[in-house]
């Protein structure tokens, strides 16, 4: 006997005496059958922060001319010479979606004729081990889908690409979007049977969703919709939304998933997007830990998340050193060392420090700060 669903999928339903034994059976018939057909129900999205819930760097950057991570957590813009851009955190969504906040690029000084080299696009990498299942670079090879939403100021093109940077290896899909209105997006990109992605923390793929380009990525005969590595057909086609500075660029609800059709956006827990997050930039994390003697404190903590790699840490303004008596300026320079796991922090304490064992934690004067990030 099988039972019909309207989502299409036909569970062989077992008969026997023991209903909660068939009952098992045939959610075990209808597990498999999802994951053949439509990829994991739960953890599908490739993409991390993708509702732009998480903001720990800032809820806005303004005179944005060069690359960086500046707002929303895992959004990297890169940007060439293409106008001076103000990135921040809107509450301009869709309708009746589930999505709280955009991400608004925001151009404040234009730049109507772009040099051939000029570039700007919002990208995500994504590490090659958590893309395994997409089997490029085999025989067995799998499509994947991107759907997200987007709402320009003027009605244009966006090009959205999937990159392999290890293989120097790119595709892409045009997108119609509408002035003023929120547009949904999906396009699947074909499986790719070349280049072969590392089982590693390394980058595996990049998202990347195109604002503006030169000749450079745009000057081809054609948009690149099949596998290759033909620089100037990346962004054929792309309006160049810096052009004007009275434009402007929003997105949310990204997704990229196993499989040639998009699902609705999976929602998952704040801290569940922040622990994410955590993996790849942290900050405001006080390190504290026993210490001693005259000349050098040692403090150390785990991070909140097993990182990324081994990561770098900044601390802005002087640092401080604290006993639960007294506060203090360091003389010297503070000397990390990173695992993935914990930092570890030598501070020279100089004449300002206490003469006892005690308790200690380092963090950035005043309005300082410490920032942890192994982004990739």
């Amino acid at each position: 006997m099988t039972t019909q669903y309207t989502s299409g999928f036909e569970i062989p339903y077992p008969q026997s005496t023991d209903l909660v034994k068939d009952g098992a059976t045939a959610m075990q018939n209808l597990a498999t059958q999802v994951d053949t057909q439509m990829g994991y129900l739960v953890n599908r999205n490739y993409i991390i922060n993708g509702n732009m819930q998480v903001w720990q760097r800032a809820t806005s950057q303004a005179s944005i001319t060069t690359t960086g991570y500046y707002t929303a957590d895992r959004w990297n813009l890169n940007l060439s010479s293409l106008g001076t851009w103000t990135q921040s955190r809107s509450t301009d969504v869709p309708t009746a979606q589930g999505f709280g906040y955009s991400l608004l690029m925001d151009n404040t000084t234009a730049d109507a004729a772009p040099a051939a080299g000029d570039f700007c696009f919002l990208q995500q990498k994504i590490e090659g081990q958590n893309l395994q299942n997409v089997l490029k670079g085999t025989a067995s090879a799998r499509p994947v889908t991107v759907s997200f939403w987007v709402k320009t100021t003027t009605t244009g093109t966006m090009i959205v690409e999937l990159e392999d940077i290890t293989n120097a290896r790119q595709v892409s899909a045009s997108v119609a979007t509408t002035a003023n209105t929120w547009v949904y997006a999906t396009a699947t990109f074909p499986a790719d049977t070349t280049g072969t992605i590392a089982n590693s923390n390394a980058v595996g793929l990049a998202l990347n969703f195109w604002i503006g380009a030169g000749s450079n990525y745009t000057g081809g005969a054609s948009l690149q919709t099949t596998w290759g590595n033909t620089a100037n057909r990346r962004a054929f086609g792309q309006t160049n939304w810096a052009a004007a500075n009275t434009n402007d660029v929003r997105i949310t609800g990204v997704q990229l998933e196993l499989g040639d059709a998009d699902t609705p956006y999976e929602f998952e827990p704040y801290e569940r997007t922040l622990n994410k997050c955590q993996r790849y930039y942290y900050e405001d994390a006080p390190i504290s830990g026993p210490w001693g003697g005259l000349v050098v404190a040692r403090a150390t903590a785990p991070h909140p998340v097993v990182m990324r790699a081994a990561p770098n840490a900044t601390v802005s303004n002087a640092v401080q050193f604290y006993t639960g008596s007294a506060l203090a300026t360091a003389t010297g320079a503070i000397t990390q060392y990173m695992t993935d796991k914990y930092f570890q922090a030598d501070v020279v304490t100089g004449a300002a420090a206490p003469t006892a064992v005690g308790d200690m934690c380092i963090r950035g004067q005043g309005t300082g700060k410490i920032t942890v990030s192994a982004e990739l």
